[in-house]
């Protein structure tokens, strides 16, 4: 039996690959009649890796300036954070707590230890099939990333005591408070990682073992996972029949900015799609 986390064939011999949201759902049935808790996240490239934003601040440039790779990521999201609440108070009217200044760190995109998942499998697909931006990945295989939570006699995290989210060992689930609407309307969590730049692709079932009882993980609330392969010829397509069904720019972002972005796209889109199945 492998000892890797997230069994996958890097050579494409055994890649299950989605090629319609049919099938991903025909899938979904099939795992959800086993009751486990899966929870999904969407990559536009099956390269990318499976790593927090801080792990990712050296890609990171301003002027030609480069972020140098021996960089403290660890002070230097702290120092984010930091300045965040400090910059966050004449928004609020009150310092934001760190719970708080993570989750709303990470929705605004600044680099923290955070890594995105949903509940919803579609927002996953949404995600690995979505390139307006970025013409390059349309040419490029999508990836959903899955995994099953581990069951075992220890607490969920806390958000609303005091503990320090920077402190939290292993790798733990996330269910947040909801700061935004986006977040609601992605049913997103997280996973908090104590060495964020330890690629979860690669990382073995017993990383976070106890000292004291060898079988089981107590700082790891990931069971076991895989991924599912978005063929790149498929992706508009998917990206019209998820519209369809109403996962879109205009109900996943729910900020101006985004909303502006999705009536541009509807009008775009309705030469393709019935008008009657946007909104």
């Amino acid at each position: 039996m492998s000892n890797q986390l997230f069994s996958f064939d890097d050579k494409n011999l055994k890649e299950e690959k989605i090629d319609s949201v049919s099938k991903l759902i025909k899938k979904i049935e099939q795992n959800t009649k086993s009751k486990k808790r899966i929870y999904y996240r969407g990559h536009s490239e099956k390269k990318y890796k499976l790593i927090p934003s801080i792990a990712r601040f050296n890609d990171f440039k301003y002027l030609g300036i480069e972020i140098p790779p021996n960089t403290n990521f660890k002070e230097a999201e702290k120092n984010f954070l930091t300045r965040f609440r400090k910059h966050t108070y004449e928004h609020k009217g009150r310092i934001l707590s760190m719970w708080e200044a993570l989750f709303l760190a990470r929705h605004y995109e600044l680099p923290v230890r955070l890594l995105d998942w949903s509940t919803n499998p579609l927002v996953a697909l949404y995600n690995a099939t979505f390139y307006e931006k970025d013409e390059d990945v349309k040419d490029k295989d999508g990836i959903i990333w899955y995994f099953t939570r581990k069951e075992y006699d220890g607490q969920d995290i806390d958000v609303y005591n005091d503990t320090d989210p920077l402190n939290i060992p292993g790798v733990r689930l996330i269910y947040p408070f909801n700061p935004t609407p986006k977040m609601t309307a992605q049913c997103s969590v997280f996973t908090i990682h104590q060495h964020p730049w330890e690629d979860l692709r690669y990382m073995k079932k017993n990383k976070y073992a106890s000292q004291k009882k060898p079988n089981k993980n107590n700082h790891l609330d990931i069971k076991e996972g895989g991924r599912y392969v978005i063929p790149y010829k498929k992706k508009k397509e998917i990206q019209l029949d998820l519209y369809k069904l109403g996962i879109n720019t205009l109900t996943l972002h729910l900020d101006l900015p985004h909303i502006v972005t999705g009536l541009k796209q509807r009008e775009a889109i309705k030469f393709k799609v019935s008008i009657n199945v946007l909104f």
